[in-house]
């Protein structure tokens, strides 16, 4: 069984979208969970600005360019419990607040550095459990099912952060693969 993290970017312009990819500084701006059900259908799940929600892949396609995925070899226990958590998150409210946070945490950051500061700053508008953004969403679903341990506070983790942890315990897929789901 295999659970997989996705990176992606949507199909037209959205200026949210398009701020994350320039401040953190990488080609996407959203992560999502993959994964095929005993029928061989494929689903994800993504926190995203309406909410948390499960979608089709292929009308999470139509609406997304992927530029990465990222599978895990799961277990029946560990895919239980990925799916589980899925469920039980699913239609939760998206963390507007904590977009807002990791921007300024990323600016505040940047300017720390520039001044040689060691001072690092956090994500002032954290919220545990309530709501999530599309990273901590990925990152809790696969914690959960792996029990994999990060570094520090999953809600100042980003899309950096969030590929970092991928590269480390995932394994990405190739480029063919990649072009082949996006029609090319």
């Amino acid at each position: 069984m295999k659970i997989s993290i996705g990176e992606s970017y949507p199909n037209h312009l959205k200026p949210i979208a398009w701020l994350t990819k320039k401040v953190e500084g990488v080609e996407y701006s959203h992560c999502f969970i993959s994964w095929k059900d005993n029928i061989g259908l494929r689903w994800v799940a993504e926190a995203r600005g309406s909410g948390l929600q499960i979608i089709s892949n292929v009308e999470f396609k139509q609406e997304n360019n992927i530029i990465n995925i990222y599978e895990y070899e799961c277990d029946e226990e560990q895919y239980k419990k990925a799916m589980t958590y899925v469920w039980q998150e699913s239609h939760k409210e998206y963390s507007k607040r904590q977009i807002a946070g990791l921007l300024w945490m990323r600016l505040a950051n940047r300017f720390a550095r520039a001044l040689c500061w060691e001072k690092r700053f956090q994500n002032p508008f954290r919220d545990g459990p309530y709501s999530q953004i599309c990273c901590e969403f990925a990152i809790n679903t696969l914690t959960t099912a792996m029990g994999i341990e990060i570094p520090g506070d999953v809600e100042n983790y980003g899309l950096i952060e969030t590929r970092r942890l991928n590269e480390k315990y995932g394994l990405k897929l190739e480029q063919a693969i990649i072009d082949r789901i996006n029609g090319k």
